[in-house]
């Protein structure tokens, strides 16, 4: 499993998908205005998205969002509105996106 470095692909709009399949945490910034990326695939294993890591990404269509997380940084998708979330019941991101009110 990988981290995700902090900022790796910020404001690159060449990025229309990603696959953190292998991640273990995505870092601060890491897709920050990649206002072209449309989905991001997750696996169990994933276990923190900092701060501001999808911050902006405006195209974002749907996130699916493991069982294994066990933080999400409050601003993790801030501009992400037209995001639809999927997560596990009872889990972590579960409670992250009622919080905030994520569809």
């Amino acid at each position: 499993m990988r981290h995700i470095e902090d900022g790796i692909y910020r404001d690159r709009q060449d990025v229309l998908e990603s696959d953190l399949r292998d991640a273990r945490s995505v870092g601060a910034f890491a897709f920050a205005n990649c206002t072209q990326l449309e989905a991001e695939y997750f696996s169990n294993g994933l276990a923190v998205i900092c701060e501001d890591a999808f911050f902006g990404c405006k195209s974002l269509e749907e996130v699916t969002l493991p069982a294994s997380l066990s933080r999400i940084d409050s601003t993790a998708f801030t501009g992400c509105s037209d995001a639809t979330f999927v997560v596990p019941k009872n889990s972590e991101a579960r409670d992250f996106c009622v919080g905030k009110g994520y569809k």
